[in-house]
């Protein structure tokens, strides 16, 4: 289950399908609702649910998804018929929206940084939600509960998250792991180090969307020194503490689709192994596959020989291929005008879909 910081509740991160249901201060009471029984069952049925889409649209293509490893790691108990609290193994936080970065394939929903630029563009501003203090009370009494995922904003700027941590005994941390998505520019404090000490596992999923000014330009205005050195403290941290975990999960559009071999090289300079990856689905503009033809074909060219990670992205990129759509440029270059930036200083490649958005506009003039 996943908790949202606007008090709403999901399957999971992923999930979009429409799912309308509140917390009302009561994990249990939300496992047992109708809505989430009936999910239970259809999903236990095999059904394909509408809202999970983005997972099936990867297994389709021979891609290892996020439902693959819940079905893996917490598959379903078809003969259960309700929910107690020794059932609760797994559980999403959205610790609030508090992030420093306004990277491209996020929005102002889920990072404050954006919401400056929201102004700038005219676009209208979604509501800022306050975390539900009521999640506390409710996580210390789940004394099964074997992982919880903190997502945000920036996890490692939330009070919200340190208040979760303080709520959990020592009896339930050793047992537990705690999941992070973190954008590798907050170095963990001396305070946190030692309260992970405590639990069974850190798990630190690493985003990093490319080496240099690729990572710069998407995860904007991070710097690729900050970047690189946090990540440096944390695998150096991975040395002394046996319970910390590593991977990078590198988010693949339209902008970095063609720079995983160097990502992949950089991960083994510092002494990184494992990569997600995880291809932007929405917005649709920003696909991994809305590049130029010719483009496409230099992309699933370079990867024929790269890691089996990479191969099975190509394989998923080929499985999905589309016409190149050029709003992609207009977008782009409006965001970037109001942060002052040049697409080109950044991704060697925008050239390309520069000149494509041109021809475009040529085959389309009314003569």
């Amino acid at each position: 289950m996943c908790l949202r910081f606007d008090s709403k509740v999901q399957p999971c991160c992923r999930y979009d399908g429409g799912f309308d249901l509140d917390f009302k201060g009561d994990i249990l009471q939300v496992m047992n609702s109708p809505e989430m029984t009936d999910l239970r069952t259809r999903s236990a049925a095999n059904e394909e649910l509408p809202g999970c889409s983005k997972c099936h649209r990867q297994e389709a293509a021979g891609v290892a998804s996020l439902r693959d490893w819940f079905n893996i790691v917490y598959p379903v108990d078809t003969s259960l018929q309700s929910v107690s609290a020794e059932h609760m193994k797994y559980l999403e936080i959205f610790v609030g929206d508090v992030c420093n970065l306004k990277c491209m394939t996020c929005d102002g929903k889920l990072s404050s940084s954006w919401r400056s630029d929201y102004e700038k563009l005219g676009w209208q501003l979604p509501p800022r939600s306050e975390v539900d203090l009521r999640v506390l009370d409710s996580i210390s009494q789940l004394e099964s509960l074997e992982e919880i995922k903190f997502v945000g904003g920036e996890p490692l700027l939330s009070k919200f998250h340190d208040d979760i941590l303080s709520v959990l005994s020592d009896k339930s941390a050793e047992k537990m792991t705690l999941r992070y998505n973190t954008n590798v520019t907050q170095p963990p404090t001396l305070e946190l180090r030692e309260r992970w000490k405590k639990f069974k596992k850190i798990r630190l999923d690493l985003s990093i969307d490319g080496v240099g000014k690729v990572n710069e330009f998407i995860r904007y205005p991070s710097k690729w020194s900050v970047v690189e050195g946090v990540a440096s403290q944390f695998v150096q941290a991975s040395k002394e503490m046996p319970n910390i975990e590593l991977r990078v999960i590198c988010t693949v559009s339209c902008f970095n689709v063609g720079e995983l071999n160097e990502l992949k090289g950089w991960m083994s300079e510092i002494g990184l192994d494992e990569l997600l990856i995880n291809p932007v689905v929405d917005p649709a503009l920003m696909r991994p596959s809305n590049i130029p033809e010719q483009y496409f074909a230099e992309v699933l060219a370079s990867y024929e020989n790269s890691t089996e990670e990479i191969i099975q992205f190509a394989e998923y990129l080929s499985q999905n291929k589309q016409s190149f759509d050029s709003g992609i440029v207009r977008l782009t270059e409006n965001i970037t005008d109001v942060r002052k930036i040049h697409v080109a200083d950044y991704l060697s490649k925008w050239s390309t879909f520069q000149n494509e958005d041109r021809l475009s506009k040529v085959n389309n003039y009314p003569l």
